[in-house]
């Protein structure tokens, strides 16, 4: 992530550079483990010289700025793409590598064409291309409520080019309604999925920050999972203290109560524990001690 940083978005503590987006002001990162297992990061990247989303709607809507939509417009094009680049023509399926595209790194990489037009060709329709599945439609009721893609991504979603509406809506261009949204250079480097998105009113900035501030403070145990622990720590705890004799002391008794206390807790902290589950990559990214967010 800090060679991405550095040398894609171009930023580093001692220089800044020209990167894929432009100049990188501020950026924000957290690392979260998916159902899978696999790490991947959700990121925030803050342009020098861009605009909040208040001042670009004030440009569109009250001065109509036609010249800044225009620049707008061409930005956002050149720097999101959600289409699947055409194979080079009249060439060989075997001019690169077998193999996942992903899995092709350094020298593996090809760097002269057509071989590279195809390699990203491969990268789009392996790492961008939506597949549904359950998780697409776990929002959904049920009938008679359409049944939607909670992302958004259908093939018949589709925008020949970007647009502004007249409500001043910033409507990109969707070449392919089940590609997710790429940016060429990116994909390139990373070789994995990813979604770029442009933050251009307030309501969609608040939608990421909380999107992100949940990953950041989500615990890895699950609220039920973390009940059934603590019933399974307490009942355990009930029937050793029901095996014990009842011919004590009140002082006995009293110290009993301290020690059932002090065990109650570390049954329920042991039981918690032992119901997380840790993907291998999380177990050794603690143990390279790799960083989990970026700032």
């Amino acid at each position: 992530m800090k060679t991405f940083i550095e040398h894609v978005l171009g930023h580093s503590p001692n220089r800044q550079k020209l990167g894929v987006f432009g100049k990188v002001a501020a950026y924000y990162g957290c690392v979260e483990a998916q159902g899978r297992g696999s790490l991947h990061c959700h990121m925030m990247v803050w342009i020098k010289g861009g605009m909040d989303p208040n001042a670009i709607r004030q440009r569109i809507n009250e001065l109509h700025d036609e010249e800044f939509c225009r620049r707008l417009i061409t930005y956002l094009d050149d720097c999101i793409i959600n289409e699947v680049p055409p194979k080079p023509p009249d060439v060989d399926e075997h001019l690169n590598p077998r193999g996942h595209p992903c899995q092709r790194f350094g020298d593996s990489c090809p760097v002269e064409e057509p071989a590279r037009q195809l390699d990203m060709h491969d990268l789009v329709k392996e790492c961008q291309t939506h597949r549904h599945e359950k998780t697409c439609y776990k929002y959904w009721k049920g009938p008679p409520e359409p049944k939607k893609c909670r992302f958004d991504l259908d093939p018949d979603n589709v925008r020949v080019s970007s647009e502004i509406d007249d409500n001043g809506n910033i409507l990109l261009r969707a070449v392919d309604g089940m590609i997710n949204n790429y940016n060429k250079t990116t994909l390139e480097c990373v070789r994995c999925n990813m979604d770029v998105k442009f933050i251009a009113s307030g309501p969609d900035a608040k939608a990421i920050m909380y999107y992100i501030t949940d990953y950041v403070t989500k615990s890895p145990l699950s609220a039920h999972a973390s009940y059934v622990a603590l019933e399974s720590a307490v009942k355990r705890l009930k029937d050793k203290e029901g095996t014990k004799s009842t011919n004590a002391s009140n002082e006995e008794t009293v110290g009993s109560s301290d020690s059932a206390a002090a065990s109650l807790v570390q049954r329920c902290a042991f039981s918690m524990l032992s119901n997380q589950e840790m993907s291998a990559q999380q177990v050794a990214s603690e143990l390279l001690d790799l960083e989990d967010h970026f700032t």
